[in-house]
């Protein structure tokens, strides 16, 4: 009997950590392709821990077994009452889509939400063949609120955030591309990078929030000969750009823009189907309003927030470039070069590296290898890690104060300090 309850927790124990490994093994070396190894080893040494702990549960006692179980189960008990505790302590805010259900259920609402990348990933039974890379036009966005009010703005012809008639005009003097900052989050319009670049020329915005360097390369080929600027502006965000092309490298359609230097979706020509796609997913995350219920359940079983706490603070600034960077880089290069358009790179620093004085860290997000591989290929290169540090005392000054974008006096500063560069750089 004292043998067989060996063995019933020997298994028991086996299998949690077998089925552990293989989950990890999954999302580091599959999904992530070893680009976050150093994120990882601690989930990789918990899986040592478990495979070593299944075997020494074979040779423990009848009484120290039951003192093992005691242990586990007051230390299982402990951690979820933690987790408990934080996900009330970080309660998200209401979510703003829930107050306009009525208004998005219909055929041609009024107002939209933002609807980001990943969101499409609820609408993957919507299989039509096309992967947007905006919002849905000529809406009124619900945007995002951080340290001001609920920012909204109206969307132009291609789901943009511009004054819609830029499209119009002949002499565009610059596109900006990038994530959330580029976007503008969260500042009204008029506070943008793009639009405070210089109010005497016609700058039009194609950030969008959610997105790494490969959506954003999809954007530039799918909107550049639309647009026809006399520049490009590419502004790099440095805490996130790297892991969101992990994620998009997993989508289909866009890896087509990596393998394939003459694929496109011709999205300019088919905006009534991207907005008949957008609010399809719309449509279906309100109908399937259960699943956000069903997600922070996944969240508090995988406990997400002592994990945020204890373990995701150690090495979660480690992540290898994926060779695939480079690679859309110098498609972005060559694709300027063969319009003959200028192209700048925006480094664009975090708040956390002001915080943790990271400045001169050359390992910290990758900077020194990002920016290397921006000077081998021979890329224009604004570097407001520099920039700001140069001069702000105290560049924090710049960013939301409990939020992670830039302040409305952070978007002035970076334009005018991207537009004076681009102005030394042609001299």
């Amino acid at each position: 009997m004292y043998y067989k309850l060996n063995i019933y927790f020997f298994l028991i124990c086996l299998s949690f950590a077998i089925i552990f490994f293989t989950y990890v093994f999954f999302k580091s070396e599959i999904f992530a392709e070893g680009t976050k190894h150093s994120y990882y080893l601690k989930y990789y040494i918990i899986s040592a821990f478990l495979f070593l702990l299944s075997f020494i549960l074979l040779f423990l006692k009848k009484k120290s077994i039951f003192a093992f179980i005691t242990i586990s189960l007051s230390a299982f008990i402990s951690i979820y009452a933690v987790e408990l505790f934080l996900t009330f302590k970080f309660k998200e805010p209401p979510n703003e889509k829930l107050r306009y259900i009525k208004e998005f259920r219909k055929t041609d609402p009024e107002i939209v939400p933002m609807i980001y990348l990943a969101d499409q990933m609820y609408g993957r039974n919507i299989n039509d063949g096309i992967a947007p890379l905006a919002g849905i036009s000529k809406k009124e966005t619900i945007f995002c609120k951080e340290d001001g009010p609920m920012i909204r703005y109206q969307s132009d012809r291609f789901g943009f955030n511009n004054l819609n008639q830029i499209w119009d005009e002949q002499d565009i003097f610059a596109i900006t591309i990038g994530d959330s900052f580029t976007h503008g989050a969260c500042v009204d319009t008029k506070n943008t990078i793009a639009y405070k670049l210089d109010k005497n020329k016609f700058i039009l915005n194609l950030g969008m929030g959610g997105t790494g360097p490969l959506a954003q390369f999809a954007t530039l080929r799918e909107y550049l000969n639309r647009a026809n600027p006399k520049n490009i502006i590419w502004i790099y965000y440095e805490e996130n750009d790297l892991g969101d092309l992990i994620f998009e490298k997993s989508q289909p359609i866009l890896k087509k823009y990596l393998e394939d230097d003459s694929f496109s979706q011709q999205l300019t020509l088919k905006q009534k189907k991207i907005d008949k796609k957008l609010l399809r997913i719309l449509h279906f995350e309100i109908d399937n309003r259960n699943n956000i219920k069903a997600k922070k359940i996944k969240n508090f079983i995988k406990l997400k927030f002592v994990r945020k706490l204890v373990f995701d603070k150690i090495s979660n600034n480690k992540i290898l470039i994926p060779d695939d960077f480079m690679k859309i880089m110098n498609k972005a290069r060559m694709l300027a070069r063969d319009k003959n358009v200028g192209f700048y790179f925006v480094y664009l620093p975090e708040k956390e590296r002001f915080i943790k004085n990271e400045l001169n860290n050359g390992e910290f997000r990758n900077y020194h290898k990002v920016i290397k591989i921006i000077n081998d290929l021979d890329i224009s290169l604004i570097d407001l890690n520099i920039e700001f540090k140069k001069n702000y005392k105290d560049p924090v000054v710049l960013y939301n104060q409990s939020q992670l974008h830039l302040s409305v006096l952070g978007y002035n500063k970076a334009a005018e300090l991207i537009y004076k560069k681009i102005n030394e750089l042609n001299k």
